[in-house]
């Protein structure tokens, strides 16, 4: 089988802020290591991707506008394509898969994003749910639709000796991800918490938060969740229902646990769910108690490697391609 992935939003890898980006690339990868399809990732200039087996194509900003607005065919790039899978919306980017036998498969990464695909991904049951609640004809814009958790590369990972008191935010900093809790969790612990990421510090609006600044590259954010007691998510219902976020993952391969909301699937990906709470009062309490170190990291990162590798993810997303192939 053919596999398209397209990646349209940045160069690969991504050096700041880019979960989509980086599940996609895990995605590339783990296909290129099963070996049973044949991938290929359409992307953008400037990345750098070195794989023995899949194909990679990189087109200019223009050029990827014009694949996703049905002005470039995909037979063009390529002819032979069985699935072609994007991060995009058919109703707003329709791609042109004309003189081909392509299936388009879309995955929807976001809590409230316009999801119209014939055939539709999501990467959580509780974003699925959140999507079904807020659109009355959801089952009108899907002929089949199919739920696959991200996964990640565990092996850029590693368990670190923890160090007391480290407890660690990192996101985009804007509404969206709620960083206005995390300065009143400060506040109420008396403690400092360090915090990275894209955005406006100023949102968190305690000087308990240590900001310091994004994190660049892969080892530079191993080294900032390793050896951390706690990883705090504070995206919360309803500024913005957290489908699959990456951070949760990434800490967790690093033995790291989250404390958190019960927002879209964030609760779903924990490796304990009773340290994701439906109140900020009850979150407080469990970082002044340190419930969360009752947990071995070794055992955090097993769970996570093997509920959350890309391998894993990859063989999920194999079963379902073979189901549309077939459809």
């Amino acid at each position: 089988m053919k596999l398209v992935i397209i990646e349209n939003h940045q160069p690969l890898p991504v050096k700041q802020y880019g979960g989509i980006e980086r599940i996609s690339l895990f995605h590339y990868t783990a296909q290129c290591e099963l070996g049973v399809n044949d991938p290929v990732l359409i992307c953008l200039h400037g990345s750098s991707i070195s794989t023995p087996n899949g194909k990679v194509i990189q087109l200019s900003r223009n050029e990827m506008n014009d694949l996703l607005s049905n002005k470039l065919p995909l037979r063009n790039l390529v002819s032979d394509a069985d699935i072609v899978l994007t991060n995009n919306s058919e109703l707003f980017f329709p791609i042109d898969l004309s003189e081909t036998n392509a299936k388009r498969v879309g995955v929807c990464h976001g809590d409230d994003e316009i999801t119209n695909n014939k055939y539709q991904f999501f990467v959580s049951n509780g974003q699925l749910k959140t999507h079904i609640k807020r659109k009355q004809n959801f089952d009108t814009l899907h002929k089949k639709v199919f739920v696959v958790n991200n996964g990640i590369d565990h092996n850029l990972y590693r368990v670190g000796e923890t160090t007391k008191n480290k407890i660690v935010w990192l996101s985009s900093i804007d509404s969206r991800k709620s960083p206005e809790l995390l300065g009143i969790i400060a506040d109420s612990i008396n403690q400092n918490i360090i915090a990275a990421g894209t955005g406006n510090p100023y949102l968190f609006n305690s000087n308990k938060v240590n900001y310091i600044g994004p994190i660049t590259g892969e080892e530079e954010k191993n080294n900032f969740f390793s050896g951390a007691e706690v990883y705090i998510h504070t995206a919360k219902d309803p500024n913005f229902n957290d489908p699959c976020p990456t951070t949760v993952l990434e800490s967790q391969m690093c033995g790291v646990p989250v404390v958190g909301f019960k927002s879209g699937g964030v609760e779903e990906i924990c490796y304990d769910k009773n340290l994701i709470f439906d109140n900020i009062s009850n979150l407080i309490n469990c970082i002044k108690n340190k419930d969360y170190l009752q947990h071995k990291p070794s055992d955090i990162r097993e769970w996570a490697i093997e509920n959350f590798n890309s391998i894993k993810m990859a063989k999920e997303y194999n079963k379902c391609f073979e189901l549309i192939m077939k459809d």
